[in-house]
């Protein structure tokens, strides 16, 4: 599994509410992309951006579910932080028909909300998956 995939899959189960203990479970792993074999969170994972974004899903998790305390109000899904773009333009960005960005964001790879009847598209998540078709 790709660090992009792991992130994905953290962000599914954050959206599902995933139980708070099952959540640190499954992100604590040795094998998964981000803790890439090692035992303990490190300095060095915790800042890592996939590290942030993981420890805020796990963060808001606790919150949610009572197992933290709330240090700030978190009325934004995380990657509504990012800049978004509308479908139309990461159909130009990609290349693609609308189909086909719909599916990829249905498969994870692209991070999409639908506001107000038209979709907002994480900018991020289209620069990364541009990439990961170059490379």
């Amino acid at each position: 599994m790709s660090e992009f995939q792991f992130y994905m899959e953290c962000l599914h189960k954050y959206q599902q509410n995933e139980p708070f203990t099952s959540f640190q479970t499954f992100f604590q792993q040795p094998t998964n992309a981000w803790m890439k074999g090692s035992s303990r969170l490190t300095s060095e994972l915790k800042n890592s951006p996939l590290g942030r974004a993981v420890l805020d899903f796990w963060y808001r998790l606790g919150q949610k579910q009572d197992f933290l305390g709330l240090e700030g109000e978190y009325e934004v899904e995380p990657f509504l932080e990012d800049n978004t773009l509308p479908l139309e333009a990461v159909m130009e960005i990609c290349s693609c028909d609308e189909l086909v960005v719909l599916d990829l964001l249905d498969q994870g790879e692209l991070v999409g909300k639908k506001s107000d009847g038209n979709w907002q598209i994480s900018e991020q998540s289209v620069q990364y998956y541009q990439r990961s078709k170059q490379g």
